[in-house]
């Protein structure tokens, strides 16, 4: 996957979390991580009012997968990655990979 291909998609990822926010808000954050056959996905909103969590569209896990699989390098691939989104609109990505194999 280019890093365009990859943009692409946290872009998509990032429609999908803002569409429908509440005027004001301030920041998103995304935190998906992958444990063997386990995918956890979490999000969390703050406002003027204070952070909540809240259940992100479905379709973010399937993207992130898709992200993941595509940004894999030599059998490596990322285990978690924490999506931040600000209403600029800016979004910055921070990966965990798993260590390189002995």
């Amino acid at each position: 996957m280019t890093p365009a291909d990859q943009f692409d998609l946290l872009s998509d990822v990032t429609y999908l979390l803002v569409d429908g926010l509440p005027a004001g808000w301030q920041r998103v954050t995304v935190d998906y991580a992958v444990a063997g056959a386990q995918v956890t996905v979490s999000a969390s909103l703050l406002t003027a009012a204070g952070a909540a969590s809240f259940a992100p569209a479905r379709a973010v896990a399937p993207l992130l997968a898709r992200l993941r699989a595509g940004m894999a390098v030599d059998g490596r691939r990322w285990h978690a990655v924490s999506l931040v989104i600000e209403p600029s609109p800016r979004f910055t990505a921070e990966y965990r990979w798993e260590p390189p194999a002995r």
